[in-house]
């Protein structure tokens, strides 16, 4: 079920590469909405309840969002 929605958002944006309109631009957020939501059940499954397992997303996570940042800054520059 989660490899299909992010499929299906996945070609919605390849649609909207090739044609920009409203219409398109409202599959996607439908779409971003499906996925979040099926990311909220895939961490409900295996991060909710193992500390271990948190830790680790929380952490990673956050290196992440540190790296994006930092690309973010350079590109202002």
């Amino acid at each position: 079920m989660a490899v299909e929605e992010m499929a299906e958002l996945t070609q919605v944006l390849m649609k909207y590469s090739r044609k920009i309109n409203n219409s398109t631009l409202n599959e996607i957020i439908e779409e971003i909405v499906d996925v979040e939501i099926m990311l909220e059940q895939l961490k409900i499954i295996f991060i909710a309840g193992r500390n271990f397992a948190s830790f680790d997303y929380h952490k990673i996570r956050d290196i992440k969002l540190k790296r994006l940042k930092e690309m973010l800054e350079e590109v202002r520059e």
